[in-house]
């Protein structure tokens, strides 16, 4: 059976609706089966797809016609994200195929161009409907000290635990891009100076103990942003990099951007999700490469033997009001997974909660809100949240009517006893750190009592 966009738009709408993941997995394992549907889907949230241009490019321009969303349009926003279609020309004809659409159309084309068809979806569950449906993003997590068993300390390394946004850098045939940790990519026009120097690094001249370094690679580490040359604290320099992934906008006058690495993969073995090349050779490379490049550099760390060294090295960071450490097994493989070769050392703890509403403000706050009350995944948790910059309670009030389901970080010492109702719990000290545009479910309880 064939469907038009506007039926698309409609069954968008009844996805958001439905309160139930199940049901909402149900529901997209029905309308997959729609090519138009499948389309939709497929441009709107496959992480390695961009079009170059969001909403935002396109204000005023509404739909005044009574065309449907078709094929035609999915094959024009596959030219803009192949490029073969770019800039201006891009735009106005962007403009052009959303005056001719119905209204229903017309939203649906700008959310597609804005990555998110606004009915609480992602590829998790998107890939639950249908299986490999998108690509999944990799990622290796860490696990906690209580978690190891026969850790191997020889030639062990400690390294910092940064504090800014989890990326990474793919080098491929199909050019350079930047991605956060949910795959979201960065705009083309972001950390230009960045792709810069990657771009003229000579792989041939990167031979590492007789050892070729891999053409097309992917580096992992965070994203950090200065302000004329200084690093800026993660709350400010993760809500710039956040209006990055939502805008193609030019930044501020004394902004920039350092990338800190900590490990080095080769391109092929991504869709593997393992590579057991050892760690301190990837680690190599990562040093390695800091010869060619400025903006690049390697995470701090200290090579070790013991476990006292380790500790040794996180109470310095401790004194130096960084977050932690990372110990890793000088042996350790890589793979998409939460890897017992690899720890962290944390004395706060931070967690994802989900926004529930904004509670009202009082003082200088009286015009916009007090504070955020969030709460875990299964509801039994609750917490009023405080500890925002200005800018960022700017920016939230100015998205008050869509915060509540989104997801934030919070800072924490303690899961506590709820004082106000009795079998709840919630937080000590809990603090605002920043809004997770990369995640779609809040921690469980049980996740959190765990940290």
């Amino acid at each position: 059976m064939i469907i038009e966009g506007d039926e698309v738009y409609d069954m968008l709408r009844v996805i958001e609706d439905e309160p139930s993941i199940s049901m909402k997995v149900g529901l997209l394992e029905d309308l997959l089966a729609y090519d138009l549907f499948a389309d939709v889907v497929r441009l709107a949230y496959n992480p390695y797809t961009r079009f170059y241009m969001t909403s935002n490019s396109l204000l005023g321009i509404t739909g005044q016609g009574a065309l449907n969303f078709g094929e035609q349009h999915v094959k024009l926003l596959q030219s803009f994200a192949s490029r073969d279609v770019t800039g201006n020309e891009a735009i106005e004809a962007a403009a052009e195929a959303i005056s001719k659409m119905t209204p229903s159309s017309a939203w649906l084309f700008k959310d597609i161009l804005d990555k998110d068809l606004k009915c609480d979806i992602g590829v998790k569950l998107i890939n639950r409907a249908e299986k490999n449906f998108l690509p999944e993003t990799v990622y290796m997590r860490c696990c906690l000290p209580k978690d190891i068993r026969n850790f191997n300390w020889k030639g062990a390394y400690v390294q910092e635990k940064a504090d800014g946004m989890y990326g990474t850098i793919t080098v491929s045939n199909e050019g350079i891009v930047c991605q956060n940790r949910s795959g979201m990519l960065f705009p083309e026009n972001a950390f230009s100076e960045i792709k810069r120097e990657v771009k003229e690094v000579p792989i041939e001249s990167l031979a590492l103990g007789g050892l070729k370094f891999p053409e097309y690679y992917q580096i992992q580490g965070e994203f950090l942003v200065t302000f004329d040359g200084q690093v800026m604290p993660r709350k400010t320099g993760n809500g710039i990099l956040n209006s990055v992934l939502k805008s193609d906008s030019e930044m501020p006058e004394g902004i920039g951007f350092l990338f800190i690495a900590w490990d080095f993969i080769d391109y092929k073995t991504l869709s593997t999700k393992e590579e057991k090349t050892p760690y301190e050779v990837r680690f190599a490379r990562v040093l390695r490469y800091k010869d060619f490049v400025h903006r690049i550099k390697p995470i701090p760390y200290a090579v070790i033997n013991s476990e006292q060294e380790a500790m040794d090295f996180f109470k310095e960071m401790i004194v130096q009001n960084k977050e932690g450490a990372i110990v890793k097994e000088a042996k350790a493989i890589w793979k998409s997974h939460t890897s017992k070769q690899q720890f962290k050392l944390k004395s706060e703890k931070d967690c994802d909660l989900e926004v529930i509403m904004l509670n009202p403000g009082t003082g200088k706050n009286k015009k916009t809100f007090g504070s955020i009350l969030c709460r875990s995944k299964e509801g039994n948790l609750e917490v009023s949240v405080s500890g925002l910059t200005d800018s960022m309670r700017e920016f939230i009030w100015a998205d008050r009517k869509d915060i509540a389901g989104k997801i934030v970080s919070v800072r924490f010492n303690e899961v506590i006893n709820s004082k106000d109702k009795p079998g709840m719990f919630s937080l000590f000290l809990p603090r605002f750190i920043e809004i997770r545009l990369d995640k779609h479910e809040a921690d469980t309880l049980k996740h959190i009592k765990e940290l």
